[in-house]
C-alpha cells in the first residue's frame, strides 16, 4: 500500500526527535555488535596463529613406529590430504673438540610448510633441496669460521659400540667408534635457534628429502592433515589399525593429536571428554555467545521500547488508516518499515565505529602484551566478513524483533480500539503511595503515581536499564574476582613459591659439590634440588588405606579411565616417584621430621621416607580436591618396584625399597604430584645408586634435576640469577641448564591483567554508553508522549516549579529502581562464583567494585535528572492550548 509507505516516511520526517532516538539506539547496537564480532574474530584467529607458530597446523601424528612401506597405505586413505614426514637421524662425523657429530633429520616439503620448525630460524631460509641443510646455532658458536652459504662435506655413518649401533641422541659412550658408510656435501642455508645438552655428543640439524627417497624399511615420523579437520579423531585410529598397529593396555593406539589446534576449530574427541573439561574448553566461546545473546536481547528491549513509544504516538492515526481499508498486515509492515528505514544510516556508521574501536583496542593490547608472546608476534587485527556479516545479521534481527513486537500488537487492534487508545496513552488507575507521600508530600505521591500509571510502558525501559546495569556490574565483579584469585594465589604460594627455578639436564648425575656451591651463592636464603625416578608398583586391594576405600578405592579410580592406574589380574598398577633430594636438603628434611638420616644413605639396604598422601580426584571438584591417605603401609614394609611403567616399553628391571618413616609432610610444598601416585623421598646419591639398576632410558631421566631457590630479599632475585648464570657457564654448556624467576612470571601476569582489564574497560565503556543512551531515549520519548498530560496539570493550576520537582522525584525513582532490583542478582552472582572458586569473602571484598558501581549510579541519576530537565524545559514553556490541541510530537 503506497500510501502507508508515504505516511511512514512523512512520520519519520515530522518526528525527528523520536527518529533520532531510535537511530542512536541502532547506532549503538551496530557499534557494539560490530566491536564484539571484530574482537572475537581477531582473538580467534590470533589464538590459531599462535598455535600454528608454536606447534604447526598438523592434525594428528602416528606416534608409534612407522616405516616407509606404510606410506602408500596412509597416502591412499581417502580422507588424508597430505603427509608431513620427518626421517630418522643421520649422523655425520665432524672435527670439533666439544662434540664429535652432527646429527640431522630430513623432512619433506609439506613438513616444512606446516610444522613450526621453520619458525626456529634466526638467519637464512628453510632447505628446499636434498643438498641443503640448516644447523643449530651451537655449531656456529663453536665454529665461527662457518656462515650461511658455505658448503661442507661430511662423512655419513653410524655410532657403534661393541658391534651395536647407538642412537644419535645417546650420551657419549666410552670406547665407541664411528663406522663410515658414505659422504655427502651440503650447503648451509640457515641457522636454527635450538640447543642440545652437552652430554649428547652432537649438534642438531635438519635437511630436506623427497618422499620417493624413503626406503621401505626406513623408520619415519608421520604427521597427517585431513581434507576435513573433523575427520581427525575418527580416521587416525583407523589408519593405525590399517598399517597393523596394536593397542596398548588402555585400549588405545600410540597416537598424538594437535589438540589445541583441533579445539580451536571446534573439533573434540567423541566420548573422551568429561563435562568439566568440555566446559573448560568452551568457557570463552560460551561466555562470548552468552554476551552476544544478552546484548541482542538488551537492545531488543531498548529499541522495542523506542518503537513502542513511536507506535503508540501514532496509534490513533494508524486506527484511522485501518478504518479506511488498511489491513493488519499493512499496519504491521508500516511499523517494521520505519525500523528498516531508520537502520540504513546507523548500520554503516556503527560498523565503521566498531572497526575503529577494535583497532585501537588491539593496538593497546599489542603495546602491553609483547613480553608474553614470541618476539615479533603481534596480535593481527582482523575485521572481515566474519565480523561484518554476523554484526549486520544480528543488527537486522534486533530491528526486526524490536519493531515487530509493537507492530504485531497494534495490528491486532480494531480501528475503534486504536482510536480510543490514542488519547492520553496507556494510563491505569493507581493506588496511593503512602511512603513517598509521607516524605515528599503530594509531589511524591504524583511522581510515584505517574510511574505506576505507566507501568506497562515503563516496564520495558526498566528491564532494559536493569539488564544494562547488571551486565556492566557483572563484568566489574568478574574482573574483581580475577584480581582477588590472583592475590589469593600469591598469598597461598608466597611461602612455598620459589623465587628462582633452576633446571639442569646435562645427561649426567648431578654433582653434589656443584649443587652445594650454587646453594651458597650470595643472598640465597634457602634452596633445594630434587630429581625423580619413575617406577611402577603393583598393589592389591588390601593395600588401600581406609580413606581411599571410603572414597571408592582403586576400583573407582580405574573405572574412571582417565588416570594412570590400571587393573589386571586382581592387582592395580600405580606409579611411584622416587624423589631424590640433594644430600644437604635431605638431612634438613629428616631434621624437620625428627628422624635419623643415616639409614637412608645406606645403598646396600635402600629405604625411603614415604609421603603417603594423594589428592582425591574422583570425589573432588576441579577447583578443590581433598588429600587423603593413599596406601596401608607400615615402617619396614618392602615395596617391589619396576622401571617399566607402560606395557609398550621393552625390557624390565625391578628393585626393592623399604618404607622407612611415613609422613604427611613434604619438603617440596610448592610442587604438585599426579593423583594416585606414591611419593618416596631419598637422598639424591642413594637415588643415583637405585637408578643404576634400571634401564638406560629411565636412568637418564632421573638425572634431570630441578632447583628451587629462595632469596633473602626480592630485590636480590635478579642478582642471584646473574650469578647463577655466570657460575653455570663454567661447568655446563648452552642447553644444559635453564633458569626462570618469579619476577618474569609476575610481569607476564601483570601484562595479562592489563590486557584483560583493557577488554573489560572496553566492554564496560560500551555498556555504560548503552545504559545512559537508553535513559535518554526512554525519558525524552516518554516526556514527549506526555505532552498533553503535563499541559493538563498546568491548566488546573500546578506551577512550573512544582511540576519540575515532581519530574525530578520521578527521575530519581525511575533511576533507582533498576539499581535496587539488580542488587540481589549481583549478590547471587558473586556468591555463586565465590562458592565455585573457593575464594574467601574477605579477599574478594578488598577488590569489590563498590566505588565503580557507586560512581555509575551517581552518573546514571545525574543523566536521568538532566534528561528530565532538558526534556521538560520546552514543554513547560509552550502554550497550554496549543499543546492540548496538538496530536503529534
Amino acid at each position: 500500500m503506497k500510501i502507508l509507505r508515504e505516511y511512514t516516511l512523512d512520520f519519520i520526517r515530522q518526528n525527528k526527535r523520536t527518529s533520532c532516538a531510535i537511530m542512536i539506539a541502532l547506532y549503538l547496537t551496530s557499534t557494539f555488535l560490530a566491536s564484539l564480532c571484530g574482537f572475537l574474530e581477531t582473538m580467534w584467529k590470533d589464538t590459531i596463529t599462535l598455535t600454528v607458530y608454536k606447534s604447526g597446523d598438523w592434525h594428528g601424528e602416528l606416534f608409534g613406529e612407522t616405516f616407509g612401506r606404510d606410506l602408500p597405505l596412509i597416502r591412499d586413505y581417502s580422507t588424508v590430504e597430505s603427509l608431513l614426514i620427518k626421517g630418522e637421524f643421520i649422523t655425520a662425523k665432524i672435527e670439533d673438540p666439544r662434540r664429535e657429530y652432527l646429527s640431522f633429520r630430513c623432512a619433506n616439503a609439506p613438513y616444512w610448510e606446516h610444522m613450526s620448525d621453520k619458525n626456529e630460524l634466526t638467519e637464512g631460509r628453510i632447505p628446499r633441496a636434498s643438498d641443503e641443510i640448516v644447523i643449530s646455532k651451537q655449531y656456529f658458536e663453536n665454529n665461527p669460521q662457518l656462515k650461511v652459504g658455505d658448503r661442507i662435506t661430511l662423512p655419513i655413518g653410524d655410532r657403534v659400540k661393541d658391534g651395536t649401533v647407538l642412537e644419535a641422541t645417546e650420551p657419549l659412550r666410552s670406547g665407541e667408534s664411528f663406522s663410515q658408510k658414505g659422504e655427502r656435501t651440503f650447503t648451509i642455508v640457515g641457522i636454527l635457534d635450538v640447543t642440545t645438552a652437552s652430554t649428547v655428543p652432537m649438534y642438531y640439524a635438519m635437511g630436506y628429502m623427497e618422499e620417493e627417497e624413503i626406503k621401505p624399511e626406513e623408520s619415519v615420523t608421520v604427521y597427517l592433515r585431513f581434507h576435513s579437520i573433523h575427520d581427525t579423531y575418527r580416521d587416525l585410529p583407523k589408519i593405525a589399525e590399517l598399517i597393523g598397529w596394536e593397542t596398548d593396555e588402555y585400549g588405545n593406539y600410540n597416537l598424538k593429536y594437535n589438540a589445541d589446534y583441533l579445539s580451536q576449530h571446534f573439533v573434540f574427541p567423541k566420548g573422551q571428554l568429561s563435562f568439566d573439561s568440555t566446559m573448560q574448553m568452551l568457557a570463552y566461546p560460551l561466555m562470548y555467545l552468552f554476551l552476544a545473546a544478552l546484548v541482542v536481547g538488551l537492545f531488543i528491549l531498548i529499541i522495542h521500547n523506542a518503537f513502542s513509544l513511536s507506535a503508540n504516538s501514532r496509534i490513533t492515526q494508524l486506527g484511522v488508516l485501518a478504518s479506511i481499508g488498511a489491513s493488519p498486515r499493512q499496519i504491521r509492515r508500516s511499523v517494521i518499515w520505519e525500523g528498516l528505514l531508520l537502520m540504513l544510516l546507523p548500520l554503516p556508521a556503527g560498523l565503521a565505529t566498531g572497526w575503529f574501536l577494535d583497532s585501537r583496542l588491539i593496538r593497546y593490547i599489542n603495546s602491553i602484551n609483547n613480553s608474553a608472546r614470541q618476539e615479533g608476534m603481534k596480535v593481527i587485527f582482523s575485521y572481515g566478513l566474519l565480523s561484518i556479516l554476523p554484526a549486520v545479521l544480528l543488527t537486522f534481527l534486533t530491528v526486526w524483533f524490536s519493531a515487530g513486537i509493537p507492530a504485531k500488537r497494534i495490528a491486532r487492534l480494531t480501528p475503534i480500539e486504536a482510536i480510543r487508545q490514542g488519547g492520553m496513552g496507556n494510563i491505569k488507575k493507581t493506588r496511593s503511595r503512602h511512603l513517598l507521600s509521607r516524605f515528599f508530600g503530594i509531589e511524591g505521591e504524583m511522581a510515584s503515581s505517574a510511574l505506576s500509571a505507566r507501568k506497562r510502558s515503563y516496564r520495558t525501559a526498566t528491564i532494559s536499564l536493569t539488564l544494562s546495569f547488571l551486565l556492566l556490574a557483572c563484568f566489574w565483579h568478574l574482573n574483581a574476582l580475577r584480581s582477588a584469585q590472583t592475590d589469593a594465589a600469591v598469598q597461598k604460594d608466597e611461602a612455598s613459591k620459589a623465587h628462582i627455578e633452576y633446571y639442569l639436564d646435562n645427561g649426567q648425575a648431578p654433582e653434589q659439590e656443584i649443587l652445594y656451591d650454587l646453594k651458597k651463592l650470595p643472598h640465597v636464603k634457602d634452596a633445594v634440588f630434587y630429581s625423580s625416578l619413575k617406577s611402577a608398583l603393583w598393589m592389591t586391594a588390601d593395600m588401600e588405606s581406609e580413606e581411599l576405600k571410603r572414597a571408592g578405592g582403586m576400583e573407582a579410580v580405574t573405572d574412571a579411565g582417565k588416570y594412570y592406574p590400571i587393573k589386571r589380574d586382581g592387582q592395580y598398577r600405580i606409579q611411584s616417584y622416587i624423589m631424590g633430594l640433594d644430600d644437604a636438603s635431605f638431612r634438613a628434611y629428616c631434621s624437620l621430621l625428627g628422624i635419623d638420616p643415616a639409614p637412608y644413605f645406606d645403598t646396600a639396604d635402600p629405604r625411603a621416607i614415604v609421603y603417603n598422601r594423594t589428592a582425591d580426584k574422583i570425589n573432588g571438584k576441579p577447583s578443590h580436591t581433598e588429600d587423603i591417605d593413599f596406601l596401608k603401609l607400615q615402617e619396614g614394609d618392602t615395596l617391589t618396584l619396576s622401571d617399566k611403567i607402560l606395557d609398550e616399553e621393552e625390557g624390565e628391571s625391578t628393585f626393592r625399597i623399604k618404607a622407612g618413616h611415613i609422613t604427611d609432610k613434604t619438603p617440596l610444598p610448592g610442587v604438585e604430584f599426579p593423583g594416585y601416585t606414591l611419593i618416596q623421598f631419598v637422598p639424591m646419591s642413594s637415588m643415583d645408586a637405585l637408578a643404576e639398576n634400571c634401564r638406560e632410558k629411565r636412568r637418564l631421566g632421573s638425572y634431570h634435576a630441578i632447583g628451587l631457590f629462595y632469596a633473602d630479599s626480592r630485590k636480590h632475585i635478579e642478582g642471584i640469577r646473574k650469578n647463577m648464570e655466570a657460575f653455570s657457564d663454567k661447568y655446563y654448556g648452552s642447553g644444559d641448564y635453564y633458569i626462570s624467576d618469579i619476577l618474569e612470571e609476575e610481569k607476564l601476569d601483570r601484562d595479562a591483567n592489563k590486557m584483560y582489564s583493557a577488554v573489560i574497560f572496553f566492554i564496560s565503556g560500551l555498556m555504560a554508553v548503552i545504559g545512559l543512551s537508553n535513559v535518554w531515549a526512554t525519558v525524552s520519548g516518554t516526556l514527549k508522549s506526555r505532552r498533553r498530560e503535563l499541559s493538563t496539570l498546568r491548566s488546573v493550576g500546578l506551577s512550573p516549579r512544582a511540576l519540575s520537582r515532581i519530574l525530578s522525584l520521578e527521575a530519581l525513582l525511575f533511576g533507582l529502581t533498576p539499581i535496587l532490583v539488580s542488587l540481589p542478582v549481583q549478590v547471587l552472582f558473586v556468591a555463586f562464583f565465590l562458592n565455585v572458586s573457593g575464594l574467601p569473602v574477605s579477599i574478594y571484598l578488598a577488590h569489590a567494585p563498590f566505588l565503580k558501581i557507586l560512581a555509575y549510579t551517581v552518573l546514571l541519576l545525574v543523566v536521568m535528572l538532566g534528561t528530565y530537565a532538558l526534556g521538560s524545559r520546552k514543554l513547560l514553556k509552550e502554550n497550554i492550548i496549543d499543546a492540548l490541541k496538538d496530536e503529534t510530537f
